[in-house]
């Protein structure tokens, strides 16, 4: 798609531990697909994703970071240029939301100079017989962390994806709009909808 053809270049990152679905939200936005077997991204994994919101044209970049500590180094770099950000972590999982903070300081750690919109992502809500995150707790980290929004959303039957990058997407072109004469790095891409270039090898494990 050339230049001319969209209104938006926004790079996403999708980042939270291994195993809370990061990798299955993507591909639910960009294919509306699920794969139910848990294949674990190694380094970073990349898809486009071409949307309307409102009248503008959006291309966004998603980019599905590893959330082993070991591939921390490999996909530092890619914080670079980004927009916005989706910090995931899953519903059943206490631990994962735990360290929501962690990756929320990382992130701007690395992003000082630009700091991205930052969104939290409860997945797996097709699983809340089991859940073990209370919303009273996600309501007061949201407000230790400068009342970032929250969504749940799950991969799996598709609910909340679209609400999710539609806030995402609102949110990053409020920011780029009250930013005069603010360029988009060319490596992001848009998206809209309602509510690549470095594909990441895969390894056999659990969902992320």
């Amino acid at each position: 798609m050339s230049r001319g053809n969209y209104d938006h270049l926004f790079k996403i990152l999708i980042i939270g531990e291994s195993g809370v679905g990061k990798t299955a939200i993507m591909q639910r936005f960009c294919e509306n697909t699920f794969e139910p077997v848990y294949i674990s991204t190694v380094g970073v994994d990349f898809k486009p994703k071409v949307i309307k919101v409102g009248n503008k044209t959006v291309k966004m970049q998603l980019w599905d970071t590893a959330g082993q500590d070991r591939f921390r180094n490999i996909t530092a770099s890619y914080y670079r240029g980004t927009q916005g950000v989706l910090i995931v972590y899953d519903v059943t999982d206490r631990a994962s939301f735990d360290k929501v903070s962690s990756w929320f300081t990382e992130v701007r750690d690395r992003t000082e100079n630009d700091p991205p919109v930052i969104i939290l992502v409860g997945n797996k809500t097709d699983l809340m017989d089991h859940a073990a995150v209370k919303q009273e707790a996600v309501e007061q980290l949201a407000r230790q962390l400068g009342g970032v929004q929250t969504f749940t959303c799950s991969a799996k039957d598709g609910s909340g994806i679209d609400e999710v990058f539609n806030a995402l997407t609102q949110a990053i072109i409020s920011k780029v709009g009250c930013a005069p004469g603010k360029k988009e790095d060319p490596s992001v891409v848009q998206l809209g909808g309602k509510s690549g270039s470095q594909p990441a090898q895969k390894s056999e494990g659990g969902c992320c």
